[in-house]
């Protein structure tokens, strides 16, 4: 079986969801829906006073799309709550440049001492989207939100922008992917204290990096990362330009980006973050390439400020417009996506008298190296376990095989951070290995079903075992 291609099958035949998650990780035309904004909210009962959100989705054709999306603190005094899940936007045309639309997201998280419980949160948006050109879109109407622990139950006016990028067809003209990397900072805070006025420790970050081509010598770029060390709970999620020149195997690049980060007692206040700095990388081969960076970054609503140092392992998939064009040889990728459930150690908790088994939504994506082995990153949040806050990122590597016509087994490890939900992570440096069992209902999704464990680097602390249900949705470029 060919799990990287299949034919489109009918809407009628599997329903258009399904025929439409079927012809996305087909490698066939699906349309790209992207939408960000701020929810103000209306009498909070937390500090958390506004939102900004994030969606990425794809159109299932009649003005229906499903994605995932982040929601995360922008104002107020709660810098560091974050939530992300599942979102559907559905649109009903009114003229030839306005729709209304109506949202629903299920997901989870917390953060900044502000949510306590599950940290479960459901959202409902209704409101207008005005077409201003043939990709872009002003959105403004109202939203309803609930967490499970903290706004049970507010409103909030909606205001912000949506981006059609039309049918993608998964070539390097449809899908720009220039490079994914792993990378490791240290943030220098100097003389800035802490949200409870004790001195700042310095941060060492670990997280992940997608760029995309931005023309011949541009990229644009989103990455997260969290504390392993200095700050337990802490967690950034960064988008931003860059402009690059090369002069053969080194290259000089500068950049700049906006986003949001906060917990770990690091002092953001509601949330909003920039960076600028300047670096170099130096070709290790054909398709890997070692940066290293120096930049400044503030939290503008707190005056918060650090000087960055970070390291960056980058495997590129295209350098220019010339490399695309001549490009011929395919790139295997797997998104997926699920739930898992932890069962705790007995150590697993800061506060022994907050109990509970976590129950986590989870994704992923691979990037293949050959036919077995591959490069992961995982992300997940708490949906329920009495855990709300409770934050995982990972990354690492696979390796997959097959054991007969319809199933694979896969096994990884894992390293990355941690924390929040008042699990005792020792500082945030986790490591993690799984293994699983995938059983291809067609070439392009798979149901998966897992178990493994995660435990500190210290060795104290957490250590719970978990089983996880999921699917696995394959796609390549060229």
């Amino acid at each position: 079986m060919n799990m990287t291609k299949a034919r489109c099958q009918s809407p009628r035949k599997f329903g258009r969801l399904l025929a439409a998650i079927m012809c996305l990780s087909s490698g066939s035309a699906a349309a790209l829906e992207v939408q960000t904004g701020l929810d103000v909210l209306q009498d909070p009962d937390t500090t958390i006073e506004g939102l900004h959100r994030l969606y990425m989705g794809y159109s299932t054709g009649d003005g229906l799309s499903l994605g995932q999306s982040i929601y995360s603190a922008a104002q107020g005094d709660a810098g560091g709550a974050f939530f992300w899940g599942y979102e559907a936007v559905k649109t009903w045309p009114v003229s030839r440049s306005v729709e209304v639309y109506a949202s629903g997201f299920l997901g989870g998280g917390g953060g900044a001492s502000q949510v306590r419980g599950d940290g479960l949160m459901l959202r409902y948006g209704l409101g207008l989207d005005v077409s201003i050109s043939k990709n872009w879109g002003i959105m403004g109407g109202f939203s309803h939100i609930a967490i499970a622990g903290g706004d049970e139950g507010v409103t909030a006016m909606s205001v912000g922008l949506s981006y059609s990028a039309g049918a993608l067809d998964y070539s390097w003209e449809g899908l720009p992917i220039h490079s994914v990397a792993a990378r490791s900072s240290l943030v220098s805070f100097g003389g800035e204290v802490t949200r409870g006025g004790i001195p700042q420790q310095d941060l060492v970050l670990v997280g992940a990096e997608f760029s995309f081509r931005g023309g011949p010598s541009g990229e644009y770029f989103f990455a997260a990362d969290g504390a392993a060390k200095g700050g337990e709970g802490y967690m950034q999620v960064m988008s931003g330009l860059r402009g690059r020149a090369s002069l053969g195997r080194i290259s000089g690049f500068y950049e700049g980006s906006l986003g949001f980060g906060g917990g770990g007692e690091v002092d953001t206040a509601g949330g909003v973050l920039a960076q600028a700095g300047i670096g170099f990388g130096v070709d290790m081969g054909d398709h890997l390439v070692l940066e290293a960076m120096l930049s400044e970054q503030i939290a503008p609503q707190s005056g918060n400020r650090g000087s960055v140092a970070t390291l960056k392992l980058s495997g590129v998939f295209g350098r220019d417009e010339a490399d695309v064009d001549a490009a011929s040889l395919e790139q295997n990728w797997q998104f997926s996506t699920g739930v898992s459930q932890q069962f705790p150690n007995s150590d697993f908790r800061n506060t022994p008298s907050r109990t509970g088994r976590p129950f986590m939504q989870e994704s992923s994506v691979d990037i293949f190296l050959g036919e077995r082995l591959y490069l992961t990153g995982n992300a997940q949040t708490v949906l329920g376990g009495n855990a709300a806050g409770y934050a995982i990122g990972l990354v690492g590597f696979g390796y997959r095989a097959r054991v007969g016509p319809s199933t694979t087994w896969s096994i990884e490890g894992h390293i990355g951070a941690a924390g929040g939900g008042s699990v005792a992570v020792d500082g945030g440096a986790i490591y993690s290995v799984r293994g699983e069992v995938d059983y291809w209902i067609s070439p392009s999704m798979a149901i998966s079903l897992g178990a493994g464990r995660i435990a500190t680097l210290s060795g104290e602390g957490m250590s719970p075992s978990f089983i996880n249900l999921g699917l696995k949705i394959p796609f390549s470029t060229h």
